[in-house]
């Protein structure tokens, strides 16, 4: 009877664990990455946020090597918004440089949680835009928004739903 009870508990375990979703790591290095490498090692970086932002499916990771990520670098502002997570090496030493976010409401739910980065003298720090029931979370955590020609946090929308209160 043990036995049946050992079993049952290992097919429930592995039922449960089989519809569980992982997230995906990738990795951006400014300096030894290149945008044609996989992305999918340190080792393998690619070289822009940018290109991470536009290839890596829902859900990901990206780490973000130490670093100045600029125009120079391959860098085209402003980033999307895409329901990743951004982790950096730390605000003061991982710098997007001129860099900036971007969210429009006009796709169903966006989310960006973002970690150990710096965005330094771009047009706008984070810049989310709320349409009817479309909306954009934010979730920071040590992100330093410096020396912005524009707000370092935007938020704004319309629409009969759209409630500033909390912004």
């Amino acid at each position: 009877m043990r036995w049946l009870f050992s079993l049952i508990v290992t097919l429930l375990a592995f039922v449960l664990l089989a519809g569980t979703a992982y997230a995906d790591d990738y990795y951006v290095d400014p300096v030894a990455g290149d945008d044609g490498n996989t992305g999918l090692s340190p080792g393998d970086p690619w070289r822009t946020v940018t290109h991470a932002l536009w290839t890596v499916p829902t859900g990901s990771v990206v780490h973000l090597a130490p670093g100045l990520y600029h125009r120079d670098n391959g860098e085209d502002w402003p980033l999307p918004i895409t329901d990743v997570e951004i982790v950096g090496a730390g605000s003061g030493e991982t710098v997007l440089w001129g860099g900036w976010f971007q969210a429009h409401g006009g796709s169903p739910f966006y989310g960006l949680k973002m970690s150990g980065v710096t965005l330094r003298r771009g047009k706008i720090g984070i810049r989310v835009f709320r349409y009817h029931a479309y909306s954009t979370a934010l979730e920071l955590h040590d992100v330093h928004i410096l020396e912005m020609e524009g707000d370092g946090i935007n938020v704004d929308g319309f629409g009969d739903d759209f409630d500033d209160t909390y912004c």
